[in-house]
C-alpha cells in the first residue's frame, strides 16, 4: 500500500517507503523500508554512529562500510587516535553476526573523503536490497578538483543495481548447480526503473526512470555507485554531454574528459 497507484500515478512512485523496483513483485530485504537505504552524509573526520537492528526472522547479518578503512584522525599532537577495525562488518572475523532480533551499534570515523556505500556483508542480502550510500564530504580547500563543478547536491547520488525477479540465493544456485545464467532481469537506478522486456503498457513497463533536476549552463557533481552483485560492468553516458571524471574509488584523480565511463561493482 506504500506505493498507492504507482506507476499509473508517477508521483506515487516517489512516496516515502515506496519501492517500485522494476514493477515485478518479489521478496526483498531493505533498510528502514527504503531501497536504497537511507543515505548517510557526513563530513571528513566525523564520528559516525549507526544502530543496526536485525528484524529478519531467520537470518543474521552485519553491515560493511565499503571504502572506509576504519582508521582514526590525528590529534592535535599529530598522533593518530585508535582505529576501529572491529567495526568493519566482516562476520566471524571483526565481529559476531547480529542475530535475529538483536542490535549492534557501529561507531567509527569517516576516515576517507569521497563516495562510498554501505551494504550487508552476509549471504546474498546485498543483492536483495540491503545497501545505501555513505558520502564523506570535505572542505573545498582539501578537494583538488573542487573548482571543476558548481554544485554538489546530496540528491545527486546515483546508485546502479542489477535486479532479479527471484531471491539472489536462488539465482546463485541455478547458476552454479542447474546450468542457469547470471544475467539480471533489469537495471535499477536508485531502486527503480522499467522492466525492459515487459509487455507495452503493462505495469512493469510503466515504472518511471529516476529523474535528476539540473539547470542548463551549470556544472554538477554526480556521484556514481555500482552496487551490482553479478559482476556487471555498467557503461554510463549522458546524451549530448561530455563527462569530466574527477574521482574513482573514492579518491580524486587527474580530471579527464570522456563521452562515457565504465563503472564496476
Amino acid at each position: 500500500r506504500a506505493c498507492y497507484n504507482c506507476p499509473k500515478v508517477k508521483t506515487d512512485c516517489d512516496r516515502p517507503e515506496c519501492i517500485p523496483g522494476d514493477g515485478i513483485k518479489r521478496r526483498i530485504l531493505v533498510v528502514n523500508k527504503q531501497m536504497p537505504g537511507p543515505p548517510i552524509q557526513v563530513c571528513h573526520g566525523d564520528r559516525v554512529v549507526v544502530d543496526v537492528k536485525n528484524s529478519l526472522h531467520d537470518e543474521s547479518l552485519t553491515m560493511h562500510w565499503h571504502g572506509l578503512t576504519m582508521r582514526a584522525p590525528f590529534d592535535s599532537y599529530g598522533e593518530r587516535y585508535p582505529g576501529t577495525p572491529h567495526m568493519d562488518g566482516v562476520p566471524g572475523i571483526t565481529q559476531c553476526p547480529i542475530h535475529s532480533g538483536s542490535s549492534f551499534r557501529y561507531s567509527f570515523y569517516a576516515s576517507e573523503a569521497g563516495t562510498h556505500f554501505y551494504h550487508s556483508h552476509t549471504g546474498f542480502q546485498r543483492g536483495d536490497g540491503v545497501f545505501g550510500a555513505i558520502i564523506v564530504r570535505q572542505p573545498p580547500a582539501d578537494d583538488p578538483n573542487h573548482d571543476r563543478y558548481d554544485y554538489d547536491f546530496p540528491q545527486h547520488v546515483i546508485m546502479f543495481h542489477d535486479w532479479l525477479h527471484m531471491p539472489t540465493l536462488d539465482k546463485f544456485i541455478l547458476r552454479h548447480h542447474s546450468g542457469g545464467d547470471d544475467f539480471p532481469e533489469s537495471m535499477l537506478v536508485n531502486g527503480q526503473g522499467p522492466h525492459q522486456h515487459a509487455e507495452p503498457a503493462s505495469l512493469p513497463a510503466l515504472i518511471p526512470y529516476k529523474r535528476f533536476t539540473v539547470t542548463a549552463g551549470k556544472i554538477y557533481r554526480m556521484r556514481l555507485i555500482n552496487t551490482a552483485v553479478l559482476n556487471c560492468p555498467i557503461v554510463v553516458s549522458i546524451d549530448q554531454h561530455t563527462l569530466n571524471i574527477i574521482a574513482a574509488d573514492g579518491n580524486p584523480i587527474v580530471p579527464v574528459n570522456a563521452t562515457s565511463l565504465v563503472v564496476y561493482p
